[in-house]
């Protein structure tokens, strides 16, 4: 149950991380472009 919900957990912190690091590059790339 428990490593069930370390899965559940990780994706949900990957696809945030990865949503993230877009929005961040993205931002980064409009001030330093």
């Amino acid at each position: 149950m428990m490593e069930k919900l370390l899965k559940i957990i990780n994706g949900r912190i990957k696809s945030l991380t990865s949503h993230k690091g877009y929005t961040i590059i993205s931002l980064l790339g409009d001030h330093y472009g």
